[in-house]
């Protein structure tokens, strides 16, 4: 219910409601962790009953919220086909992602040492944290690229080629400051996570590849090409789990770093490849 809140606000361009939306949800998290410590035993139980709650009020409000702002929601019975069909392939696609994204942790952590999960786990968390501002301005220009969809996929190629400069200097800056400040991590997390400095170099190149390959894949999909995005992220997905398999065995937390990376510039090629096609294809109609 709330992420649906946050669409609903998102798709009517209120981006600052949808923001204070995802906000009251971090924050409602935040007091449930704080309640947690009020307990003389703290317990998995209780946690789980306290993040319910917190998730509840958020989706509580949203509804709410969303309901006086944008109408009562009405029962369409005649467009869930079309909603359905359409939706199958965000799901697969959105779950794809998910799986890519999240895989060589579990993996890592069954078929490695539990130390090497945690050094891996930690660098990834840094490089996803550093990528917060790139997510931000994409998620920003998400309903722009539906409107521009609406010309084709050269009205969202000229939105990408607005954003690409940004994404680009701001992953050059990322990639840099990695590896200059990578020892730093020490200062932050403790001496135990010295071997978590040559992981975050390895990883250093993720938040550029990370921010390319969601401008690619927002352009297809504002275009009306979600089929195509979500069978590259479930390719992708597959790859990824086929070459954790391979590599976590044979070289620990390396095998992953090299999976991951090779999976996200998989990624980008495919990606760009199809935008780069179905380009030449409304060229070619237009001359037509």
């Amino acid at each position: 219910m709330f992420i649906v809140s946050a669409k609903a606000f998102m798709s009517q361009n209120l981006l600052k409601n949808s923001s204070l939306l995802q906000i009251i949800s971090t924050v409602t998290k935040l007091f449930a962790a704080i309640l947690l410590t009020t307990f003389e035993q703290p317990s998995l139980l209780k946690w789980s009953y306290l993040y319910l709650l917190s998730a509840l009020i958020t989706a509580v409000v949203g509804f709410i919220w969303v309901s006086k702002t944008l109408g009562s929601p009405k029962a369409a019975p005649k467009a869930i086909p079309t909603m359905v069909n359409e939706g199958v392939y965000f799901a697969i696609g959105e779950s794809a992602y998910n799986i890519n994204s999240d895989i060589d942790k579990t993996m890592l952590a069954s078929m490695a040492t539990l130390e090497a999960t945690g050094i891996y786990g930690a660098a990834y968390r840094l490089i996803q944290v550093s990528s917060i501002p790139v997510y931000a301005v994409l998620s920003a220009s998400y309903l722009k690229f539906f409107q521009e969809g609406a010309k084709g996929i050269q009205g969202c190629l000229n939105l990408t080629k607005r954003l690409l400069p940004f994404i680009a200097i701001y992953g050059v800056c990322s990639l840099v400051g990695f590896i200059f400040f990578a020892p730093w991590i020490t200062y932050i997390l403790g001496d135990e996570y010295y071997n978590a400095i040559a992981t975050v170099r390895w990883l250093a190149p993720m938040p550029i590849i990370g921010s390319i390959q969601l401008l690619l894949a927002d352009t297809l999909t504002g275009a009306g090409f979600q089929k195509t995005r979500s069978a590259i992220q479930v390719a992708t997905a597959l790859g990824n789990v086929g070459l954790n398999f391979w590599l976590i065995p044979l070289y620990s937390w390396k095998g992953a770093v090299w999976a991951t990376l090779s999976s996200e510039s998989f990624r980008v090629i495919c990606l760009a490849i199809a935008v780069g096609w179905f380009y030449r294809q409304q060229k070619n109609s237009e001359k037509n």
